[in-house]
């Protein structure tokens, strides 16, 4: 997040006074690591060479709920609910801080190493830092076939694969077209900004400026981490940021609620591919 060579464990299991060994599954007949979990192996045991601990971050995504099912679908109603309680779902986890089950508000999960770095020294992190970034380029190239110099450009070209694949898939259907404008020119009687208009890009416009404002804390609080940054904010920290982006979640549902039905399954579909490919899932 060389090559790890893989052999069989033998593991002797004594049954009720038998010595009987169980027949242990062929390396061959194992399931394949996806591009993720080969990454992840390949930094782990880069950065054990450079003398850090690594935890690799394997955890998978809990299965949707119905509810989120729906929001995935671009479900009206169902995304009304969610955005009049929780906006983009940006600054509300500091507002509801025990909304921390499946699918809460809360529920946002750190990468496993970043307390690992919050308690190294200045000099330590920084030497932390360097030594990740050449084991993102080397273990990006090994499991990915990628050439990237480290983790922000491994994520910046994952951006950008992801963008293209969306414009690709979207760009050119006349109908999403035709919606995009439509919701565009909405959003700009409300006084709302729209830099871009393509289906590809519209559900973000709004979004952008609350995330940026978002990374933009935590960078302040937390000046030796690196690339977007979750801050520490109280429900009074907090509340200003919410309460915008709610007024902007619901003025960009309102505009949108002939587009989501149609591009939310579609574009779903598109980034999960990519996600995968990247090993960044």
């Amino acid at each position: 997040m060389g090559l790890r060579q893989l052999a069989a464990a033998l593991t002797i299991l004594l049954v009720s006074g038998s010595s009987t060994l169980p027949a242990v599954p062929s390396v061959a007949h194992r399931p394949p690591l996806s591009p993720k979990q080969l990454r992840e192996s390949l930094m782990a045991d880069c950065m054990k060479r450079h003398r850090f601990r690594y935890i690799q971050d394997l955890e998978a995504p809990a299965p949707l709920t119905e509810a989120e099912r729906r929001l995935a679908e671009g479900d009206y109603t169902a995304m009304l609910a969610d955005r009049e309680k929780n906006g983009f779902r940006i600054f509300a986890r500091f507002v509801f801080p025990d909304d921390t089950g499946p699918g809460g508000v809360a529920a946002y999960r750190m990468h496993p190493n970043t307390e690992i770095i919050k308690a190294l020294s200045r000099a330590q992190a920084q030497a932390y830092f360097e030594a990740q970034t050449s084991c993102h380029a080397w273990a990006a190239g090994r499991a990915l076939g990628r050439k990237v110099t480290g983790f922000e450009d491994l994520d910046a070209q994952f951006k950008v694969a992801a963008e293209t694949a969306m414009r690709d898939a979207l760009d050119a259907d006349l109908r999403l077209t035709a919606a995009a404008r439509a919701y565009a020119a909405c959003l700009k009687s409300k006084g709302r900004p729209v830099a871009d208009s393509r289906p590809s890009q519209i559900t973000s416009q709004i979004q952008k400026s609350l995330l940026d404002q978002l990374w933009e804390l935590g960078r302040r609080q937390w000046p030796r981490m690196r690339g977007n940054v979750m801050p520490d904010l109280s429900r009074f920290e907090a509340a200003p940021y919410f309460r915008e982006e709610v007024r902007a979640a619901l003025d960009d549902l309102e505009c949108g609620k002939d587009f989501y039905p149609v591009y939310q399954p579609r574009a779903n579909a598109v980034q999960a591919r990519v996600t995968r490919e990247w090993g960044q899932e």
